[in-house]
């Protein structure tokens, strides 16, 4: 797999889902958000898919400037936020927490 995966575009995630492989540009990607044993990529036209990682293991993955660990159970993509409060509103609607304690920071 590694061969073939190889030459592919490496601004793109890509996910196993039984027995294929998707790519999911970087620019897709909204915000990753973990659950339980699971982490869940929320991607533009809201696709999602369900990845069997810790949040720590896709951060250091994604390794993009772009995407911005807000919470312990949150990753977001800073192209996607619309507001900045007491937590992130994105430009779908959907809400993302900020961690309380970096909450200055993390928004400026």
């Amino acid at each position: 797999m590694d061969r073939l995966t190889h030459d592919f575009d490496i601004s793109a995630y890509q996910v196993q889902q039984w027995n294929r492989l998707i790519l999911i540009p970087y620019h897709d990607i909204q915000y990753v958000e973990s659950s339980n044993s699971k982490c869940i990529p929320h991607s533009k036209g809201g696709a999602t898919y369900n990845i069997y990682k810790r949040l720590d293991t896709i951060e250091q993955e994604l390794n993009d400037p772009r995407f911005l660990r807000s919470h312990q159970s949150f990753l977001v993509n800073m192209d996607y936020i619309r507001q900045a409060d007491k937590h992130f509103e994105l430009l779908t609607g959907d809400i993302v927490s900020i961690r309380q304690r970096d909450l200055k920071a993390i928004r400026q």
